[in-house]
């Protein structure tokens, strides 16, 4: 993306404000031109990158950078085609960019909103572009306005709880997105107060050129983000599967290990105590070959649940065997983790499974160790 599209758009960057200007419509068909293709060029290696995985989110982002691509190709045709086709249909297709990317970043975060919110400011941006088509002003201190408020919905899916919440690529998409909103909100509020006049970019002054370049940027570093993104995702989620058992959710047995090594190192660098339970449920086999090993795994389930209710933020339960789970205890006494042994093993001998009408119970036996075990630790 970066070498498709970012650097091809340098030499416009800097020559920009001498390219534009009311006696210059060539070098403004010919920067509109590049915009064009770098667009369009980024548009096809999204859908390369998406064709055959299942990336969420990327194919709506790269709709709307199809969208995009068609905004400043409408653009260069102002003039020849019905003012409809050069100025509405622009800027609904912007309002449309904006759903495209809201509703890639939802898709990327497992979410969605109603199609009114998405929806509704599309239609906004449509009724105010095409009845107020005589009313320049009016019409761009509208239209910027809404793409304001739907960028602000982009940036609420970004920072919410349960939102993406990891790496460059959330920081690179929410500052682009900030940056959208504001030039958005700028070029709506100047228009209004008379800051700047509301003329077309290729008759218009830098200030206005600056807006439409940054607004293309913008759009650009939102592909680099969101594809970055999209990436550490998949690569915190395949850790996550390494170091998690399937079944119960908890960190597997290689996972527990290491914490167990890091915090038996702390334990003998600080002095502070340490206190370790392995967990064995009594006669497991029994119950895989009597009930079948579907009973077996909701056990093992039913357990696992109880000890992420008991366990403190700073504890960690993992599956270390088949039917065996150690808690790690950081800065627990022997005697508050015998307290804690003891209620979790008559929590789990109160665990009530019914099958046929009938109950099942099980009950589990329970080591504890403390900190002077951490010298007898090694890894490997």
């Amino acid at each position: 993306l970066f070498r498709s599209a970012i650097l091809p758009s340098l030499p416009l960057i800097v020559g920009a404000f001498g390219l534009v200007s009311t006696d210059d419509a060539v070098s403004y068909s010919l920067l509109l031109a590049m915009i064009v293709i770098t667009n369009l060029v980024m548009t096809i290696a999204l859908w390369v990158v998406a064709f055959g995985r299942e990336i969420p989110g990327l194919k709506s982002l790269a709709w709307g950078l199809f969208a995009n691509t068609a905004i400043y190709a409408l653009y260069g045709l102002q003039g020849s085609i019905p003012v409809l086709l050069s100025v509405s249909l622009p800027n609904t297709l912007a309002s449309l960019v904006v759903v495209m990317v809201l509703r890639a970043v939802l898709q990327l975060r497992g979410s969605q909103l109603p199609r009114t919110w998405m929806l509704a400011p599309l239609l906004a941006v449509w009724l105010a572009s095409t009845l107020l088509i005589d009313d320049r002003p009016t019409r761009i201190v509208l239209v910027n306005a809404l793409l304001a408020m739907q960028e602000s919905l982009v940036l609420w899916a970004l920072l919410r709880d349960g939102g993406i919440t990891i790496g460059r690529g959330r920081h690179i998409l929410t500052a682009s997105t900030v940056l959208l909103g504001l030039m958005f909100a700028f070029r709506s509020v100047s228009i209004a107060l008379g800051w700047q006049p509301a003329t077309p970019a290729s008759v218009g002054s830098v200030l206005s050129t600056a807006t439409y370049l940054m607004t293309y940027l913008a759009v650009v570093f939102i592909a680099f983000g969101f594809v970055l993104a999209a990436t550490e995702l998949a690569a915190e989620q395949n850790h996550r599967m390494a170091m998690e058992d399937a079944l119960t959710g908890l960190p597997n047995r290689r996972a527990v290990i290491e914490a167990l090594a890091r915090h038996c190192s702390s334990a003998r660098r600080s002095g502070r105590p340490l206190t370790v339970l392995l967990l064995d449920i009594d006669h497991f086999k029994r119950v895989n070959d009597q009930y079948g090993h579907p009973v077996g795994d909701e056990v093992l389930q039913r357990i696992a649940d109880t000890l992420r209710q008991r366990l403190r933020s700073q504890d960690m339960a993992g599956r270390f065997g088949g039917e065996e789970f150690l808690v790690l205890l950081p800065d627990t006494t022997p005697e508050g983790g015998l307290t804690l042994a003891e209620t979790l093993r008559e929590e789990i001998a109160a665990i009530a499974i019914q099958i046929d009408g009938k109950t099942l119970r099980v009950t589990a036996s329970i080591g504890l160790h403390w900190s002077a075990w951490c010298q007898a630790v090694r890894q490997g």
